[in-house]
């Protein structure tokens, strides 16, 4: 067992792009609880919403609206869709900190999605998520294998990505993106829709009256992704009859407790008779209240210590309503160098957005980067010694990670290295799945690296040095790990430069800690 974990330790280091491949295949998604815990969702209108946490008695995790992109109509205000009022900001202030699930409508809109026209509604959703401060789940393009929708593959999966790739470069931290499959035949198969690991957290099925969920059960576990139950009740129709709707729930109950990566359940609450949209459609009622043997049913389920309620959803997903940062410095002059001026500089910032900080000073702390023979030998049953534990803690706490250090001889300084042996070993920033690959532990916390160097920019370039820098740093190391690096800033020349070069240096480092809000 030893020499398996001393293996791993050397292999990180010189592990191949294939493997770092398999790796970004094993990656779960964000807000995920642990096995045996299920998100409740309610909704989907206000009135509605109100009405299930009045018969149960308790408030859900969170609570299920919906928009359009192309006006974000039921973001702000109240909208009436047909299907009853609704506002996400109505449930923000109603039910401070309960997780939100979004249905994200993107028909007849992804091309101005791709061509970049709806950026402004992008971050205008994504400002207003942001200020939300709770746990955003975003269904993008929801169901998008039903046939009316017309989503067509190629640009389903462009819309997708743009409006994730949009949202990161925002830097909003409290979303799951969630991938949504109407759950029924389609001879085409999902898999022309999916928009790739990277981009996904969450798959998801709608579970009505006759759900063909294999495909995308099958699909999920494949792609080690949880499902969350995005839209779900009893309609009625040719697949099921009123005398039947207990049955239904039983099945759907069961279906949760033997599908074991089923991690959120979202259950609609409505009259659907009484509904201008739907009331020509006879899906009839599926309240909960809407008989006395279905009240029962259902409270018995739902009561089952495996649904999660607000008040032990921050715990359960493991989320935090503030912002902090964790500055790992790396310098032996503190007082004089330009890189404690770079650390000034972006605390100063932080400082005046309101960000919460901490500063790991490595040589003040005099810390030990020797990874010894009885640190290794501990490794394998997971026990770590203080100092490394409180830095784990330390980082644990942190959104943002943020490393400021100079490039000594074409590498980090022996300090700084020493603090990734020691830190960041098997156990915490990565484990293996299966026994074979490996799979990051440290997930969706974000990296913004500061080096300096002596060497001029156009070197760093002709010699190809900037190539092997992000390969080795960027990929193979901080990556590796499961952060998600923002900047990897270098200032070069920066021994004997002027008084305008430092300027510009210092207010490029404050535009990089203002990014940070």
């Amino acid at each position: 067992m030893k020499k398996t974990i001393i293996f791993a330790l050397l292999f990180v280091l010189i592990a191949s792009a294939s493997l770092f491949a398999q790796r970004e295949k094993g990656l779960t998604g964000r807000f995920v609880p642990a096995d045996g815990n299920v998100l409740l969702f309610a909704g989907q209108n206000n009135r509605d919403s109100d009405e299930f946490v009045k018969i149960i008695k308790k408030v859900p995790a969170g609570f299920m609206f919906y928009t359009a992109l192309a006006d974000l109509e039921g973001l702000e205000n109240q909208a009436d869709f047909g299907a009853g009022a609704t506002s996400g900001s109505y449930l923000v202030k109603k039910y401070p900190g309960t997780a939100l699930q979004i249905g994200l409508y993107l028909v007849n809109s992804m091309d101005s999605v791709i061509d970049g026209s709806l950026d402004g509604n992008i971050e205008k959703l994504a400002k207003w998520i942001k200020a939300a401060k709770v746990p955003v789940f975003l269904r993008i393009g929801y169901e998008f294998d039903y046939p009316e929708n017309r989503y067509e593959p190629e640009k389903y999966v462009k819309a997708f990505r743009h409006i994730v790739e949009k949202m990161d470069s925002l830097n909003v931290t409290n979303v799951a993106y969630v991938w949504h499959s109407y759950a029924s035949l389609n001879p085409r198969g999902i898999e022309a829709w999916y928009p790739g690991d990277d981009y996904v957290d969450w798959c998801a099925i709608s579970y009505f009256a006759s759900p063909q969920w294999i495909p995308m059960m099958n699909f999920a576990k494949k792609h080690s992704k949880p499902v969350m139950i995005a839209e779900s009740a009893p309609m009625l129709g040719p697949n099921l009859k009123e005398e039947k709707k207990p049955e239904w729930y039983r099945s759907l109950f069961r279906f949760i407790e033997t599908q074991n990566n089923v991690k959120a359940l979202s259950y609609i609450n409505c009259d659907w008779d009484a509904q201008p949209m739907f009331k020509d459609w006879n899906w009839g009622n599926s309240k909960i209240n809407a008989s006395a043997e279905i009240e029962k049913l259902f409270k018995e389920k739902i009561f089952d210590k495996r649904f999660v309620y607000s008040d032990r959803l921050y715990d359960v997903i493991d989320f935090k309503k503030g912002r902090e940062v964790l500055i790992v410095f790396c310098h032996p002059d503190n007082k004089n160098s330009f890189n404690v001026q770079i650390l000034e500089a972006f605390t100063k910032t932080l400082k005046k957005n309101g960000v919460e900080y901490k500063v790991r000073d490595l040589y003040a702390m005099k810390f030990n980067p020797v990874l010894s023979k009885k640190d290794l030998g501990k490794l394998a049953a997971k026990k770590f010694p203080k100092e490394i534990e409180k830095e784990r803690n330390m980082i644990k706490e942190a959104d943002t990670l943020v490393f400021i250090y100079p490039v000594w001889w074409a590498g980090m300084p022996a300090m700084m290295k020493g603090y990734i042996d020691r830190v960041f070993t098997p156990g915490f920033a990565f484990d293996f799945q299966n026994g074979k690959n490996m799979q990051p532990s440290i997930k969706y916390k974000k990296a913004i690296i500061i080096n300096t160097m002596a060497m001029s920019e156009k070197t760093f370039h002709d010699t190809r040095a900037n190539e092997a820098f992000e390969i080795i740093y960027d990929d193979l190391i901080f990556s590796f790990f499961g952060l998600k690096t923002l900047v990897h800033k270098y200032f070069h020349s920066v021994h004997g430069m002027d008084e305008e070069t430092f300027n510009l240096y210092i207010r490029e480092v404050e535009k990089i800690a203002d990014t940070i809000k």
